[in-house]
């Protein structure tokens, strides 16, 4: 017979294995994307690793008036962008790298 510290060490393992199944889950920032908007953060992941303001506003005119992307894909792509603005250069990158990673996962 279990004694009660024994259920009460089994039901706190199992409490924080649940949070950290739902925060796991809840880490991913973007879904799939399609293989345009792949096309896209490549070159947005260049330009932001090279720190180039010029490519930058030329590469949000054209995300701007593309149709080739999904809504949601494009925003992603655009709160990048804002970083580099902003000249928060190394987390666009790494944002651009997460969507990139988050695509092994899918």
């Amino acid at each position: 017979m279990r004694t009660d510290r024994e259920i009460y060490r089994q039901r706190l393992r199992s409490v924080v294995l649940l949070f950290s199944c739902i925060l796991l889950a809840g880490c991913q920032r973007y879904g799939e994307v399609s293989s345009e908007t792949s096309n896209y953060a490549s070159a947005l992941y260049s330009i932001c690793n090279m720190k180039d303001v010029n490519r930058l506003e030329a590469f949000e005119q054209k995300l701007l008036q593309t149709d080739d992307l999904p809504t949601e894909e494009a925003r992603w792509l655009l709160e990048i962008v804002e970083l580099g603005k902003a000249n928060q250069w190394d987390r666009a990158s790494s944002r651009v790298r997460q969507l990139f990673e988050e695509q092994v996962s899918h």
